[in-house]
C-alpha cells in the first residue's frame, strides 16, 4: 500500500543533491523523508539505507556513496571510535540527551555498554579500540 502511494505521489523527487546519484527521495504526508534506492527499496533514513546495503551485499561503491551524507542526519566522526563508526546525540526523554553510536555496517547502538558488548562479541576490535 505504501509503495503504491509512492508511485502515485507527486512528492517524489527525481534528483536530490543530498543523496547519491541514482537515489530518489519521497516526502510522506507527515513530512517524513524516505530514501528510495536504485533497486526501488524505500528506507526511512540514510543510516538504514547503509545498513540495508551492507546486509544485502551491495558493492562497496554503493555503501561508500552514502557515507558522506550521514552528517545530514546528525552523525559525526569521532577519533575515539573505530574507523567508519559514527556517533550523535539524540533526545532521551523531554530534557535529556544521550549519545548513540553507528557501526561501520550502519547498525545503531543505543548505549556505551552495548557498544562494548558488540565490539567484544564481533572479535574485530582490539582492547585499545574498546
Amino acid at each position: 500500500m505504501e509503495d503504491q502511494q509512492i508511485q502515485e505521489s507527486n512528492n517524489l523527487s527525481q534528483a536530490d543533491h543530498f543523496v547519491p546519484e541514482g537515489w530518489r527521495t519521497f516526502y510522506g504526508k507527515n513530512g517524513k523523508v524516505y530514501y528510495i534506492l536504485p533497486n526501488g527499496k524505500k528506507l526511512p533514513s540514510r543510516r538504514s539505507a547503509l545498513n540495508y546495503m551492507v546486509s544485502n551485499g551491495f558493492p562497496t561503491e554503493y555503501t561508500e556513496a552514502i557515507r558522506p551524507f550521514l552528517y545530514l542526519e546528525g552523525w559525526e566522526d569521532n577519533d575515539s571510535l573505530p574507523r567508519k563508526w559514527k556517533t550523535k546525540c539524540v533526545k532521551n526523554g523531554f530534557k535529556f540527551m544521550k549519545r548513540i553510536f553507528m557501526t561501520e555496517n550502519g547498525d545503531r547502538i543505543e548505549t556505551i555498554a552495548q557498544t562494548v558488548r558488540y565490539m567484544e562479541s564481533s572479535g574485530l576490535y582490539s582492547n585499545l579500540e574498546m
